[in-house]
Parts: C-alpha cells; structure tokens; sequence
C-alpha cells in the first residue's frame, strides 16, 4: 500500500492513511523501530526501477539532528560566485560561522551541544546538490464511450396547504 501512487482526490486520504501507519509504527511504547523503508514507485529517466530506488522514513525518536538546538551554531551560504560584471556561476558553498568564544572568569554548569537521541549529522564537507533537470512520465488511455441521453425528470411539486385546499 505505501508503495502506490495516489492522484486526484485519493491523494490526501492516502496520505492520511500513510500518516497513521507511521504514526502507529513510529509508537516507542510498542516498537522499537528506528524507521522504515519502502520501495519507491519512481523509476529512472529509460522507464527501469532505479536500483536505490526505496523511500527512508525515520520516525521523530530516531531523527534528532546533532547542533540542530545549538544557536551558536550557524553557517553561511552561497549559491552563486560571482565572475565578472553581471555574470554569476552557480557554485553553492557552506561554511561554517565561527566566533571567538570569550572564556568565562569562573566555572559554570556544562551543557552539551548535542542530545544522547541525535541520530543524524549534517556532514558539511560532503554535501551534493542535485538539480533536476526534468520529469518523465508515462500514460495510458481509456476511450470514453458517449451513451445515450438521460432525461432529466422535474421535481417534485411543492405542496401549498393554503392553495391546495
């Protein structure tokens, strides 16, 4: 079932009903799962299933993000370097801020940077953008026959107590 893909009307109660089973299977008091993974209905760009093609949830007890609470902890980013006049390459950079730390006349308490439940780090030296450079899909027809005409049939008159007697 989470394999499907939902169009139209369905999309939103589908999704629902994916929203359930994860929340139900993600429950810490009846499981201890991490997450799950499922094969994705996407396929390459020659119509084959992609060979990583699966999907990764991970439930909200497993994807803690290491720093991701820590203010001191900011980067900038750039997406484009700039060449000469009015001409940008798109060159996406990440660097991380750092501010020189005044150190404090007397011992406070210690506070950790990180959470003992934070499963992911954002490896910064390592990162790839992926444009995608288009989409493709597949059809299929169904011929839709024109039957013949339904007559429409008048309502029913409204009864008048003060007309009809």
């Amino acid at each position: 079932k989470l394999t499907l893909p939902t169009f139209g009307k369905r999309q939103d109660s589908d999704y629902l009903i994916t929203q359930v089973v994860a929340d139900y299977l993600g429950d810490r008091n009846k499981f201890k799962l991490d997450g799950v993974s499922f094969k994705s209905t996407q396929v390459d760009a020659n119509g084959e299933d992609a060979e990583t093609g699966y999907n990764v949830v991970l439930f909200n007890k497993s994807s803690g993000v290491r720093h991701a609470a820590d203010k001191s902890r900011r980067y900038n980013v750039e997406m484009y370097e700039h060449i000469e006049d009015d001409q940008y390459a798109f060159v996406p950079e990440i660097q991380l801020i750092v501010e020189e730390q005044i150190k404090p006349r007397h011992m406070g308490s210690f506070s950790s940077s990180h959470d003992k439940n934070d499963a992911l780090l954002l490896k910064t030296n390592s990162m790839t953008y992926h444009k995608i450079t288009g989409v493709k899909y597949q059809t299929s027809e169904t011929e839709i026959h024109q039957g013949d005409s339904v007559r429409k049939q008048e309502p029913p008159q409204k009864f008048d107590d003060l007309i009809d007697f």
